[in-house]
């Protein structure tokens, strides 16, 4: 309520504070993204030290106040939809099948390897309960396509006949942890509230089943039959800004109707975006599309940074050290491994190395974890999960950069797969 041109509330006045927060939060993205935009270091590392910051600094002031933690808060849900939803996007499964048989061996290993470490690690080592290992196990199977391919389109390899497999195991990583975080969240109450017993498990997984069937039929059926004629009606009757807001919009749509279903914002909007994957010219090039995506996903990683709370920053270190090792370990052996039978030993080392980071999914499955709680994803193992992210994704990079100076081998002619990227 305002009084003679003042603020004359104390709402008011914490209104004001958390408006200025993000924008304070927002301009710093954008310095960060130009910053980082010529360097091996990719922008998500500047978002999450920018939410430490702004944690560290203003929560003594009592400047991060209520309103100020709402509006972060669904700014970073918005932000993890649109992630999400152009990670869908940007799949392609038709490209995918025509690889599969290179691409899988590489996908098991890394993924089946870097899960059973990271669970062992969290399990034995820094011993913790059963479900916040599963969530660790889950997290670091995942793999950060923008900045795994990223390196490669930055030294004109990504479509080269490895970079190509690369994007498809990628693919793979990506498509089996949302799948994986969407069971597991199923499954927390009968793994905390019924003594893990096998009756409760297999109810939950019942229940888990049947819901996925029916939200998978409506996405195929809203994929084959609703998204092509409202991309011709669009695509005649409106601006292409309109079109991708309103694309935008089911998106959300779509995701908050896979949260009713006790999924998750982020699963409901990964499987919009493979909807409209038979349609990625819809969206995957478009400005307006780019802009939604630069004003929305940092907030995700800075909503993530203020989340690592400061009596947990002391052990973030060791405890990610701990993930960090079990991490790098799970895709180096396991991805590196079985992808020499499928490329050259330099080419399997790239492969292995550019699976290494962590970001945008195994933030999002430590996000899930928190917000069941304490007892599904402690603030230690955050705050850890957070140091894996920033080690990896500045590490990894550096690693694999300057081997790709020299652009892998290319694909033979007439033996190639569909350039994608």
């Amino acid at each position: 309520m305002i009084r003679g041109g003042r603020v004359g509330s104390l709402g008011g006045v914490e209104s004001a504070i958390g408006v200025f927060l993000i924008g304070v939060v927002l301009a710093s993205t954008v310095l960060v993204r130009r910053r980082l935009r010529r360097s091996l270091v990719p922008p998500i590392a500047g978002y999450l030290l920018i939410g430490v910051l702004v944690a560290a600094i203003a929560e003594p002031l009592g400047a991060l106040t209520d309103d100020a933690r709402a509006g972060f808060e669904l700014l970073a849900d918005v932000g993890i939809v649109v992630l999400l939803f152009r990670v869908g996007v940007e799949s392609d499964p038709s490209g995918l099948r025509a690889q599969l048989g290179r691409a899988l061996p590489i996908w098991a290993g890394n993924v089946a390897l870097s899960a059973v470490l990271a669970y062992a690690a969290t399990r034995y080592v820094l011993d913790l309960a059963l479900v916040p290992s599963l969530f660790a196990a889950v997290a670091c199977s995942a793999t950060s396509v923008g900045v795994a391919i990223g390196v490669w389109r930055e030294r004109g390899a990504a479509r080269s006949d490895d970079g190509l497999l690369l994007l498809d195991v990628a693919e793979l990583d990506d498509l089996s942890s949302v799948a994986l975080v969407a069971m597991l969240i199923a499954l927390v109450p009968a793994l905390l509230g019924d003594g893990e017993s096998a009756p409760a498990l297999l109810r939950a997984l019942g229940t888990f089943a049947v819901s996925a069937l029916v939200f998978g039929a409506a996405c195929v059926v809203f994929s084959k039959t609703v998204e092509p004629v409202l991309a011709r009606t669009l695509r005649r009757r409106g601006s292409r800004a309109d079109a991708v807001l309103l694309i935008a919009a089911g998106a959300l749509l779509v995701a908050s109707g896979a949260a009713a279903l006790q999924f998750s914002l982020a699963v409901g909007a990964f499987f919009a975006g493979l909807a409209y994957s038979r349609d990625p010219e819809a969206v995957r090039l478009d400005a307006a599309l780019d802009l939604i995506d630069r004003l929305f996903v940092p907030f995700f990683f800075v909503g993530v940074g203020l989340h690592v709370r400061v009596d947990a920053l002391a052990s973030a270190p060791a405890v990610g050290l701990v993930l960090l090792v079990a991490a790098v370990l799970g895709k180096l052996l396991g991805g590196g491994l079985p992808a020499l039978s499928q490329t050259s030993p330099r080419g399997a080392w790239l492969i292995a190395g550019s699976l290494v980071p962590r970001a945008e999914i195994a933030m999002i499955v430590m996000e899930e974890g928190r917000r069941l709680g304490p007892a599904v994803v402690p603030p230690e193992l955050y705050a850890g999960m957070a140091v894996v992210v920033l080690g990896t994704c500045v590490l990894a990079p550096l690693a694999v950069g300057p081997f790709l100076r020299r652009p892998p081998r290319r694909p033979k002619p007439g033996g190639a797969a569909p350039e994608r990227g």
